[in-house]
């Protein structure tokens, strides 16, 4: 199973800069190297480790991350998925276009948790205003690959699990 680890904040755009297609937070060389790699990819699974977010809605006044964004919708295929963190909120989400999914592991504690943005159901399997941790675990189900992920809470209690099934 490929991993990609982008940089999200070195090779940006300044902030300041007017939002628009020229706007980037992976910045022109590092895009091209994740859209290409990604679609050249044949693995069951290609899951992204990133510091922001790509697929969760968030507040209105928010414009630093991925979001709802075209290179989702043109590059991901739906075997894409992206654990994340820089969020104050726990959460799983699917974007209802594209597809791809995306988990959040919220703050290391419940006291962080914080400024989230509301629960959309177009977009939120799971949601909680609450810290802890995000696990990726490989395994079989059925006698097909599979990945669990667990969001648990601080306590290391399971909160919320979403599994994916290798297709036939």
């Amino acid at each position: 199973m490929p991993l990609w680890f982008t940089d999200r904040r070195d090779f940006r755009s300044p902030n300041k800069l007017s939002d628009g297609a020229e706007k980037t937070i992976w910045g022109a060389e590092q895009e091209a190297w994740c859209t290409r790699t990604v679609k050249e990819g044949t693995a069951t699974w290609k899951v992204l480790g990133s510091r922001t977010p790509l697929i969760d809605p968030d507040r209105a006044r928010k414009h630093d991350n991925h979001r709802n964004s075209a290179w989702l919708q043109a590059n991901a295929p739906e075997n894409f998925l992206v654990g994340g963190g820089d969020r104050h909120w726990q959460y799983h989400s699917v974007h209802p276009a594209a597809g791809g999914q995306e988990f959040s592991v919220g703050p290391a504690s419940d006291s962080h948790a914080s400024e989230t943005a509301d629960a959309d159901n177009a977009y939120h399997r799971f949601h909680r205003v609450k810290g802890g941790l995000l696990c990726v675990e490989v395994g079989a189900a059925a006698g097909k690959g599979a990945l669990t992920f667990p969001l648990r809470g601080v306590d290391r209690g399971n909160g919320y699990e979403a599994k994916r099934t290798q297709p036939a």
